[in-house]
């Protein structure tokens, strides 16, 4: 199989640099052992992403809301016994960009885990022309990583409080990420 260039710089540049980046960075937190489980879609480009995860000391889980969902719950629900942390993406792999999907709720029902939005924002980034408006850092820019405040999700929420609850997060991360965009220096929201 061929290797586009672009994916050649993200593979043998890029994924490194993050790699010793996360581990410094986790060093100097004096965490070990520190496995989160992240769940990354089942498409080609989930595949570069699931690459990354592992490069990074992630365990990626493989599916999404769009496939694979319901044996990654399942997945992600087991796992989060063992390594007490995971990483969701709450928009899913198809969008809509920003709107929180209710698999989150569910693995928080089900693992009985807190919500805890995290806020990434950075000072300049090349930004791709995907639907996700997702941002490549430049060299020696400033990242920004906020923490939220966490939601915790009862066992026996019903369906209009869990919809209730997902707007919440929905709106935290909306305007948490506008507030640090715009600390960032950038103009607009991103």
């Amino acid at each position: 199989m061929a290797i586009h260039p672009y994916h050649y710089l993200v593979i043998n540049f890029l994924i490194p640099l993050g790699y010793y980046l996360l581990r410094f960075y986790l060093s100097m937190l004096r965490v070990k052992h520190f496995k989160p489980v992240v769940m990354i879609s089942q498409s080609k480009d989930g595949e570069l992403a699931a690459r990354l995860a592992k490069r990074l000391g992630l365990i990626p889980v493989r599916g999404s809301s769009s496939k694979g969902g319901t044996s990654a719950l399942a997945a992600v629900s087991e796992a989060l016994k063992k390594n007490l942390v995971a990483i969701h993406i709450v928009d899913g792999p198809r969008g809509p960009r920003g709107v929180v999907k209710p698999g989150l709720i569910s693995i928080a029902q089900i693992s009985g885990g807190v919500i805890l939005p995290i806020i990434v924002s950075v000072e300049k980034a090349w930004m791709a022309g995907s639907w996700d408006r997702f941002l490549i850092p430049k060299p020696f820019s400033k990242v920004t990583i906020e923490w939220g405040q966490p939601f915790a999700v009862p066992r026996g929420l019903d369906i209009d409080s869990s919809e209730e609850l997902r707007g919440a997060i929905q709106n935290n991360l909306s305007e948490g990420h506008a507030e640090a965009d715009r600390n960032a220096g950038w103009d607009h929201p991103i």
